[in-house]
């Protein structure tokens, strides 16, 4: 019978092909790239260890990864606390207009009762002015103004690119940790029942069918993930007050060659 192990290095070029070829367009050698690997196997090495309720140390830690000690030692050393703040000011302000099922366009200020920006961004927070809050959401590429008073709800539309290749780059990091996440546990039989990792996989079509099943995938996914925020948003903000510390990621993909 094959072991998890042997499965895992069989399919392992699969989803890390892709990787390589991405870090070569961006001017990343393997030197660079090994580097990477090594702190990431160190990092979870840590982690693996800690979760079966042992200590961390430099000699288990060297054991776990395959990794010299010394080697081990002084990538521990150079680690720096990451902090992550789950959901930002202006993804809550986005999720509120959602939730609210404000129209794709909206006033910077109204002179009548009607919702505009700043009353939703008042209504989220007070902690960052409505043009801190604009001015973060339009360098996302989330929003853009239209003219001196009239912003626009871009996040759902695919033909709007993002404005700061940092930010989406880190948004396909996360994106991606999380769906192997999800993948991983469920791989090693996750006592977690609502996890969720599958695909629907469409074989022997035309490029124009292609791209049709494409825009339709699309087009579902911002239906659903209006909904999903419609119900989560009263929920997060209700159990983040409480205490609440778990977090939920829902996310499609959708591509094709």
């Amino acid at each position: 019978m094959r072991s998890m192990k042997e499965d895992f290095l069989q399919n392992f070029p699969k989803f890390l092909s892709p990787l390589i070829s991405m870090a070569l367009e961006a001017g990343i050698n393997y030197q660079e790239f090994d580097h990477l690997i090594k702190q990431s196997f160190v990092t979870e090495a840590e982690r693996v260890i800690e979760k079966q309720n042992k200590k961390a140390t430099d000699a288990s830690v060297s054991t776990a990864s395959g990794l010299s000690r010394g080697y081990v030692k002084a990538l521990r050393a150079q680690k720096k606390p990451q902090q992550e703040k789950w959901i930002s000011l202006p993804s809550r302000v986005l999720s509120t207009w959602v939730a609210k099922k404000l129209d794709d366009v909206i006033e910077y200020t109204s002179k009548t009762d009607k919702t505009d920006f700043v009353s939703l961004s008042k209504s989220v927070t007070t902690e960052k002015s409505p043009k801190t809050i604009l001015n973060e959401l339009i360098r996302l590429g989330q929003v853009e103004l239209i003219d001196d008073n009239q912003v626009r709800f871009t996040l759902f539309n695919n033909t709007t690119k993002r404005n700061n290749q940092k930010i989406q780059i880190s948004d396909f990091a996360d994106n991606l940790a999380w769906h192997t996440l999800a993948g991983a546990h469920l791989v090693a039989g996750s006592q977690k029942p609502a996890l969720l990792e599958q695909a629907v996989k469409i074989d022997g079509v035309f490029e124009n069918s292609a791209q049709d099943l494409s825009r339709l995938g699309k087009k579902y996914w911002q239906e659903i993930s209006k909904k999903m925020i419609d119900k989560a948003l009263p929920i997060s903000e209700k159990e983040e007050q409480q205490g609440g510390k778990h977090k939920v990621t829902f996310g499609v993909y959708c591509y094709y060659e």
